[in-house]
């Protein structure tokens, strides 16, 4: 990123001032370097940041929007090598042709190396520019997902907030991981408190700290109210219900607002195995609901039928009290 505050940094748009300059000059010879670099940087103008671009709050580079620009450089080589060919004769044509695919060849071969993934492209933009605070940030997701690259993720995370401090989703996902190691969960809870205080109105943010909150002993009151904040910003969220319908079975009195939770996540997300499964298991300690507990029990089993034997169990037995086979 251009540092205005280096006085080397400058010399950049001074030497487009200067080769303007030279250009004009030189324009009774020939008009068609100016004509190129002038098509060049009008049609690179918009995107120098004079204008609002969302990419802007990224980067002040962005290599692809120098591809349309581009033409009036590529045009101009072109009549150059035209003009090569007719004063060296024909039998050039192939040498100069030859050798310029293999140049061009050559340096696309290098230049691709960088593309092989999405961590080798983070790591390499790092290394041109460590300030990169969003390379630092999908470089820690990238690593996050990776088991056994817990420490790297948290380094870039870290990294993220030194540039960014404000950047909720870097406190996010340094929480995630760090919650993941054993002994760190303090600091994890710290960093969630964080991303919250962040992102007020955030339902994700409220959501992810209910999750955490929930596995804490004595927390279930706190995990219940940052739940229902959640589901006030994302009332059609099937998870969410059925995330709060099983920290309310764990409260004294609260079974039936976990039944109205849990109808809500398999009426919003129908796939939802697990949802069917408890639901039916709290309904089920009511005599006068088992049929309808019959019903999620099948449900699950249908979603996912290795995964709850004891649902087929209740089942083969409400049969049986039932008279069917």
């Amino acid at each position: 990123v251009p540092d205005h505050a280096v006085w080397w940094q400058w010399l950049y748009p001074a030497g487009v001032f200067a080769l303007l300059g030279v250009l004009w000059a030189l324009r009774h010879r020939s008009r068609a370097p100016l004509a190129a670099f002038l098509f060049f940087i009008g049609s690179l103008f918009p995107v120098l940041g004079f204008v609002n671009l969302y990419g802007g709050l990224y980067s002040f580079v962005w290599d692809h929007w120098q591809y349309l620009p581009d033409l009036g450089l590529i045009a101009l080589a072109g009549a150059v090598l035209s003009l090569a060919v007719d004063k060296l004769g024909a039998a050039w044509w192939p040498v100069l042709a030859s050798g310029l695919a293999l140049g061009l060849g050559a340096l696309t071969w290098a230049h691709c190396a960088m593309f092989h993934d999405d961590r080798t492209l983070y790591r390499e933009t790092l290394a041109r520019n460590p300030g990169a605070w969003m390379a630092h940030f999908n470089l820690g997701c990238l690593l996050a997902a990776m088991p056994g690259h817990e420490q790297e993720a948290i380094a870039q995370f870290e990294a993220t907030l030194r540039l960014k401090p404000d950047h909720a989703g870097a406190h996010t996902n340094l929480a995630k991981t760090l919650m993941a190691i054993p002994g760190r969960e303090k600091e994890g809870m710290a960093q969630y408190e964080e991303a919250l205080r962040l992102s007020r109105g955030n339902g994700e943010a409220e959501y992810n700290y209910a999750t955490e909150l929930s596995h804490l002993p004595g927390r279930e009151a706190d995990a219940v109210a940052h739940y229902e904040a959640a589901l006030r910003l994302l009332p059609k969220v099937g998870e969410i219900h059925y995330n709060l319908g099983n920290i309310l079975l764990k409260i004294p009195g609260r079974e039936a607002d976990a039944i109205a939770q849990y109808r809500e996540a398999v009426q919003l997300k129908p796939d939802l195995a697990e949802a069917h499964y408890n639901l039916a298991l709290a309904l089920a300690k009511d005599p006068r609901q088992v049929p309808e507990a019959i019903t999620h029990f099948q449900a699950a089993l249908n979603l996912k039928p290795a995964d709850f034997p004891l649902a087929r169990q209740v089942i083969q037995r409400w049969n049986a009290s039932q008279g069917r086979p």
